[in-house]
């Protein structure tokens, strides 16, 4: 089922808020390598290009939690940056490092990943989407900080930051602790994707947000080892998330001279049902 939407915008009234303190940070291109490099590493504050648009990522966290007493860390687990502007996680090449911990089937066992980091500037974003692929029992998450754009600044409280106190939290500033903060659990912004059967395909699932030029993100995937009678476990595979709606920002169209005109933005969304 496929969902055509027009919408116009008013690219010169967007103001890239907090864009500036990450440009100063940026230290590298986003490249492939574990998630630690992208929390603590040559990866912590990177530029991604998609078309002629820059994206920050910066702010990455990792968690993981389980009634199972498993854990797993975050040098475990392979981030790919993708041409446009988005990241996927996984394994490495050639298996190393393995990704995502498999739970053998009919051990009873399961294990939570939360992966949070921040993009500044998508820079006109009005959707993210997510995708599992494959994996035979997870149930994976989206939750979305998000501000909205009020004259020309952005409000809410639209900064990832990370696990505060045993909460991710949004903020209204970057730093920690700072500034209003929220739940980002209770984030009108989420949704969820399942992969509760055996052979289920490709779930991926959208969530709308309004209008804005930063975005802080929480996944959370949840693992379940599958019935004894599910071969190969769970943990095998990859998922990804990507914006779904980005234009040049504010400033690339002011050095074209275009600031003064509206932007016709065109988005398809899709999105597809599986049989149970």
């Amino acid at each position: 089922m496929n969902n055509y939407q027009v919408k116009v915008l008013a690219a010169f009234s967007l103001s890239l808020f907090g864009a500036s303190a990450v440009r100063a940070n940026v230290i590298t291109s986003c490249t492939p390598g574990t998630l630690d490099t992208y929390i603590d590493g040559v990866n912590s504050n990177c530029m991604q290009a998609s078309g002629n648009t820059a994206i920050f990522n910066y702010g990455f966290a990792f968690g993981t939690q389980s009634t199972s007493d498993l854990s797993d860390t975050a040098g475990n687990i392979y981030v790919t940056p993708n041409s446009n502007g988005t990241l996927s996680f996984g394994a490495g090449p050639g298996g190393t490092p393995r990704g995502f911990t498999n739970l053998p089937s009919g051990s009873n066992e399961n294990l939570a990943y939360f992966i949070g980091y921040n993009i500044d500037p998508p820079p006109i974003i009005d959707g993210d989407t997510i995708g599992l692929a494959p994996f035979n029992d997870a149930i994976l998450s989206l939750f979305v900080c998000n501000g909205s754009v009020n004259g020309g600044t952005i409000t809410g409280t639209p900064y990832f930051q990370g696990n505060i106190d045993g909460i991710y939290t949004c903020g209204s500033t970057p730093n920690p602790g700072g500034g209003t903060s929220t739940d980002i659990m209770n984030s009108p912004f989420q949704s969820t994707i399942s992969e509760l059967c055996e052979g289920c395909g490709d779930p991926m699932a959208t969530v709308n947000f309004p209008l804005t030029s930063q975005v802080g993100l929480l996944l959370v995937l949840q693992l379940f080892a599958p019935p004894s009678d599910v071969p190969g476990g769970s943990g095998n595979g990859t998922f990804a998330n990507t914006n779904n709606s980005a234009v040049p920002e504010p400033s690339s169209l002011l050095t074209l001279g275009s600031a003064a005109a509206a932007i016709l933005l065109r988005k398809f969304l899709s999105k597809r049902l599986r049989a149970r």
